[in-house]
């Protein structure tokens, strides 16, 4: 295991990382509430796995299809909850 930076991010800043890059902070310790916002960005051909089903945050996209036997990569993603922000066809 390599360590790109253990430099950290000042209060208020920014991390902005590949999102299989294993990251983490330390406790909270001031009386503030930390916040924090996630985006991530996929191919607009992604399609769902079963996999989805391991994740508190994914699983609810998928488990009525898997409860029911269905095929989740036949689920498409709903452009309300995952808009298309850039396609080769916008260049």
């Amino acid at each position: 295991l390599e360590f790109e930076s253990m430099a950290g991010v000042a209060a208020g800043g920014i991390s902005i990382h590949d999102g299989r890059t294993w990251h983490g902070s330390g406790p909270n310790i001031s009386d503030l509430p930390r916040r924090g916002i996630g985006l991530h960005f996929v191919p607009v051909n992604a399609k769902w796995t079963g996999d989805a089903m391991k994740s508190r945050l994914w699983r609810k996209y998928v488990e009525d299809v898997v409860e029911n036997d269905g095929d989740v990569s036949e689920i498409e993603l709903d452009d309300e909850v995952f808009p298309i922000t850039w396609t080769p066809k916008m260049i």
